[in-house]
């Protein structure tokens, strides 16, 4: 009687059908985590009928965080689940600090109550995550936490006065002990929604997602000086993006990773790179998966 052979799962890449989507990257290039659920009711409401693979240790239909490492031949190995950082509630918005050390996320503790968690990674392995203390989280969200500046400043987006009002974006900065200062309103803000903030390492120029002019989109805000930026501007770009999120780049400032979809291009929601062009512009979006630095 032959042996029998164990068939191989097949290999599901980062992008698939399902929702990929809070996409944060190492500042080497070579570790990604996001997060993924396979279905949402949002699918029928924009008339999207396909539904993601069940990755491993998925909780379900809520978002969980997931993690891929460069291989050497430059390829993405196949995603895991964080587990110490997932729960039966919605994880988003992870974001790496500069060193890789900490992780800060968002959890859906309860309708509409989003709140900001942080992680220490010790050993190659995450910490259960620990709530952020008042002021930084309030009875109204928080959203997309990020450590800026060269871990200086800590920026998050917060709606701090009733879960009706815009995302705003608010900073704190860091004193000589490294200690986080009250969280102060950024000058950016519109009277429209605010939120996602990323900083290009090379240059400390903040981009953000807003939708001031109707839909999202990327938005620059120049460095200007110590704690000064430019008028935002819609990022130079000659790409349009049905839906776009979470901004956020490698340590060399040439490389936007984000969450996209255009309507025959990709899965729902997918995560993308564009790179840096010779204008100042960025050029069209990979496909993470078939993205080679």
């Amino acid at each position: 009687m032959g042996s029998l052979v164990a068939e191989e799962s097949p290999r599901l890449g980062i992008n698939t059908d399902g929702w990929e989507d809070g996409v944060t990257v190492s500042q080497d290039g070579k570790t990604v985590y996001f997060i993924y659920k396979p279905y949402d009711p949002a699918f029928l409401e924009a008339g999207y009928q396909k539904k993601g693979p069940e990755r491993p240790k998925n909780h379900g239909n809520n978002f969980d965080i997931y993690r891929a490492l460069r291989q050497a031949d430059g390829n993405w190995g196949e995603p895991e689940a964080v587990v110490e950082l997932n729960s039966m509630k919605d994880e988003f918005s992870p974001s790496l600090t500069s060193d890789g050390k900490v992780m800060y996320l968002v959890r859906d503790v309860a309708m509409s109550q989003t709140v900001l968690f942080f992680s220490m990674l010790t050993n190659q392995v995450w910490s259960a995550p620990s709530l952020l203390p008042a002021p930084y989280n309030s009875s109204f969200g928080e959203e997309s936490p990020y450590q800026a500046y060269n871990d200086s400043a800590f920026i998050f987006a917060s709606r701090r006065i009733r879960f009706t009002t815009p995302w705003l974006l608010w900073i704190s900065y860091r004193d000589e002990q490294g200690i986080l200062g009250m969280p102060e309103k950024m000058p950016v803000n519109s009277i429209y929604n605010d939120w996602q903030a990323t900083t290009d390492p090379s240059s400390g120029d903040l981009y953000f997602i807003s939708d001031r002019d109707g839909d999202a989109d990327i938005y620059v805000a120049r460095n200007t000086g110590s704690r000064c930026w430019g008028k935002p501007e819609k990022i130079k770009k000659d790409w349009q993006a049905d839906v776009i999120s979470s901004p956020c780049f490698d340590g060399t400032g040439k490389h936007l990773y984000f969450s996209y979809a255009l309507a025959g291009e990709t899965g729902f929601i997918d995560i993308y790179v564009s790179t840096l062009q010779a204008d100042n512009s960025w050029g069209k979006p990979v496909s993470i998966d078939n993205f080679k630095p």
